[in-house]
């Protein structure tokens, strides 16, 4: 997100389509669900111009590393710092002890560029909506700052020892990091999205411009041709692609290439027409404040997704990137430029640097020491907040969080010692509250509870969502497990089933297939319907109505909403359950009476921990109901497509 002096207003024009891209998915995603393309573009106009400069300053005999990362400094810290300082400042105000500890640690994150490596370690299935994260942005700076404490190595020894080979040994480190970003997408698509690794064949795309030789068409035609192509396949992806798109790795390509098509036919005397279209004033202004306009934009829309939500209206998040270009106009005026102007030696900028370095971090540790100042707010708001951590609380050993499938021995057992009758819990997320509250009651049911659950694997025979490579594996060891385990009589099913919307088919196959198998082996199955969930994390959004002062149980959706979301899944489970006389489980029962569904509920409490998943307290909820349900079931047998809840149908 850097910018480098330059007379290419084409590439001021790139930098504009980056940023005006990240800007749009950021504050529209569902009218711009493929913006974040744009990083990938910023990427690779500045492995284009900062391998450029290296390459050109070694061949002269002129390379310095002191006036190097003067410059870096001089890039990035003054307009970074400048955005610091007020996030920190507003986190202080409003945000909740545990989120104002977590952006103290992205801050030291963020001064040390290591933001990316923070966020892949801290991005696991359970932490903090992405939105709500005021310096998530910040983990593209740290992948260019890593890759930027090797480039210059590398292009020094290739100008020494392999000069006339630059070229190839660029491509052979892109096809390299290419290959590598594929696979580990497959195993993690956190750690293929934050590290350096599988990112950098982006900035490398950029390097093997700035060093290859690369024939360039004569013909004004072809090279016109060659811009708009460029400009469609980083346009086209903004629309075309999603967060359901599995990236980077392969599809990473359309807006890489697209960016050094343009880059390349914009390099040659004469500019064709598609790089003129891109360097009018417009584009120019944006371009012109691209770092600053990056740097601010996120910060003003976390803030206010905090306040207000994680869908924001369209007029207040226009709002919102009004104000951002207003302050990444002021900074670029009065800050970047300012110090980019100033004549001095690398080595006042090196201190200078060092010291914000240290300075930033102090000022964060009393945060840290104080454990995010829980005195800001009443008593009953930091009850409220601490229910984020009101989950399973040994699901950090119990639950598969997305890893390799664990064998069936290793799942936890709830319940009283001894008892060698099982219910086996086997879900996604959806299914790890539900199983430890009813472990918890262990002793009614006469039963104890294994817990078979897979973040974000539902329970379906060869399904695999797209971020989720072992769920195969998973689901199908745990199917012939549970089936071969004599002491599981009962099998409780349940799945998030409204996210997976990838594959609606196969999921949907995959999930009564699982339920077929089951009966087939004699096993009483019961299937829960849909949970509830929202816009907002629940524990945050209530801490901050308690300390406003605002009444709780007005807070969540009605169940003509939820219906409205949920009701064809539900349909489609009532289906799966008459077709395999598996019960159903009605939710919404427990969950949603009256006609409304709360977030929390008057002594009781908050009855989720997040925005989609139920707390311990709500699952007591629904266990509550179940327990007495489950005994009638071992009276009564099972019939086909009964509901299991008290005398309404959960589909309504």
């Amino acid at each position: 997100m850097t910018q480098e002096r330059t007379r290419r207003d084409d590439i001021q024009g790139l930098r504009a389509i980056a940023v005006v891209s990240v800007l749009l998915f950021h504050a529209l995603p569902r009218t711009f669900p493929g913006g974040f393309i744009g990083v990938d573009v910023f990427f690779v106009i500045s492995g284009y111009l900062i391998t450029g400069i290296i390459h050109r300053e070694a061949m002269e005999g002129r390379f310095s590393f002191a006036n190097f990362y003067s410059r870096r400094i001089r890039r990035i810290f003054p307009a970074l710092f400048a955005m610091l300082v007020p996030t920190l400042a507003v986190g202080i105000a409003i945000l909740s002890p545990d989120e104002l500890q977590a952006l103290a640690r992205s801050t030291i994150a963020a001064i040390f560029s290591v933001s990316n490596i923070y966020f892949w370690r801290t991005s696991g299935y359970f932490a903090t909506a992405a939105d709500f994260l005021p310096l998530l942005h910040t983990w593209s700076l740290g992948v260019e700052e890593q890759f930027y404490i090797f480039l210059p190595v590398v292009v020094l020894a290739v100008v020494r020892f392999a000069r006339g080979y630059a070229g190839w040994i660029f491509a052979a480190a892109f096809v390299a990091s290419l290959a590598l970003s594929q696979a580990v997408l497959h195993v993690s698509a956190s750690a293929s999205y934050f590290l350096l690794p599988t990112r950098s064949f982006e900035l490398l795309a950029g390097s093997i411009l700035a060093v290859a030789r690369l024939p360039l068409p004569s013909s004004p035609h072809a090279r016109n041709a060659m811009g708009l192509a460029g400009i469609a396949l980083m346009i086209g992806p903004v629309f075309a692609f999603s967060e359901a798109t599995p990236f980077p790795g392969l599809n990473a390509l359309y807006p890489t290439i697209g960016a050094a098509l343009v880059l390349h036919a914009g390099s040659g005397a004469g500019r064709p027409w598609a790089s003129r279209l891109i360097s009018t004033s417009g584009f120019r202004f944006f371009g012109d404040i691209s770092y600053s306009l990056y740097l601010w934009h996120w910060p003003i829309l976390a803030y206010l997704r905090v306040l207000y939500g994680n869908h924001l209206p369209s007029p207040l998040a226009g709002a919102a990137l009004m104000g951002a270009t207003a302050l990444a106009f002021l900074s670029y005026r009065f800050i970047e430029q300012p110090i980019l102007r100033w004549r001095a030696g690398p080595f006042p900028f090196v201190r200078a640097g060092a010291l914000a370095m240290a300075c930033g971090s102090l000022a964060v540790v009393p945060i840290l020491l104080a454990k995010g100042f829980p005195a800001r707010f009443p008593a009953r708001s930091l009850a409220l907040f601490d229910t984020v951590n009101d989950h399973n609380p040994v699901r950090a050993r119990c639950h598969n969080d997305g890893g390799a499938p664990r064998p069936y021995a290793r799942n936890c057992i709830f319940g009283d010692q001894g008892n060698d009758r099982l219910i086996a819990v086997w879900g996604d997320s959806h299914g790890a509250e539900l199983a430890y509250a009813l472990g918890q009651q262990s002793r009614e049911l006469g039963r104890n509870v294994i817990e078979v659950t897979a973040s974000n694997c539902p329970p379906a025979l060869d399904y695999r969502p797209a971020d989720r490579p072992n769920c195969i594996a998973h689901n199908r060891a745990a199917l012939d497990a549970i089936i071969a385990d004599s002491r599981v009589d009962t099998v409780i099913l349940a799945a998030n089933g409204i996210s997976y919307d990838d594959d609606p088919d196969g999921f949907r196959q995959g999930f009564e297939a699982a339920m077929t198998k089951l009966r087939d082996a004699d096993k009483t199955l019961l299937v829960v319907t849909q949970f509830p969930w929202f816009q907002a994390d629940p524990p945050i959004a209530l801490g901050y109505a308690a300390a406003r002062g605002e009444e709780l149980d007005g807070f969540g959706r009605p169940l003509a909403e939820y219906e409205s979301g949920a009701s064809q899944w539900n349909r489609d489970l009532a289906d799966m359950a008459a077709r395999t006389g598996a019960r159903l489980v009605s939710t919404t029962d427990a969950l949603c009476p009256g006609g409304f569904c709360p977030m929390h509920r008057e002594g009781v409490g908050a009855l989720y921990f997040n925005k989609n998943h139920v707390s311990l307290r709500g699952a007591r909820q629904l266990t509550s109901r179940l327990v007495p349900l489950l005994r009638s079931a071992d009276d009564q047998g099972t019939g086909n497509g009964h509901t299991l809840a008290a005398g309404s149908n959960p589909l309504r």
